[in-house]
């Protein structure tokens, strides 16, 4: 646990207020809940973070990218996405929304992907796959 002063904590290191009080359920969807364990399977090397929901970047809804796995937050209402993947393996989009809700946005056994899906707001959104990817909102 790493405790700081309030003033040494930036803003979008805090959870929003919805999220911290659903939080139980966000981890039973995210299945780590009730002492659930992880089972990780890799060649090569590899690293497992854990981080509280409010440390995930902010997704604003423009065009974003990124090369890989990554989680972002969408603090907007939902609306319809274009997702492209440029890799040619598997390619997974997860939205973890403030009710509890998960929903498989996107889960193509390999790439590349280009298609608009329905988008989720607010939520955690997972995004996982060995390559390129867009998401563009609207």
């Amino acid at each position: 646990m790493l405790i700081k002063k309030p003033d040494d904590i930036k803003s979008s290191e805090i959870t929003p207020e919805d999220m911290y009080l659903n939080r139980r359920k966000f981890l039973t969807a995210a299945g780590v809940a009730k002492g659930k364990t992880f089972e990780i399977t890799a060649e090569g090397t590899w690293a497992f973070e854990i981080n509280a929901p409010g440390a995930a970047r902010t997704f604003d809804g423009r065009n974003d990218q990124g090369n890989g796995d990554d989680v972002v937050f969408y603090d907007g209402d939902p609306t319809t996405a274009h997702i492209t993947f440029g890799g040619d393996g598997p390619f997974v989009v997860s939205s973890f929304a403030n009710n509890g809700a998960v929903d498989q946005l996107v889960d193509e056994a390999a790439g590349p992907y280009d298609d608009s899906v329905g988008f989720p707001g607010p939520a955690l959104v997972a995004i996982s796959g060995d390559g390129r990817w867009t998401i563009s909102l609207g």
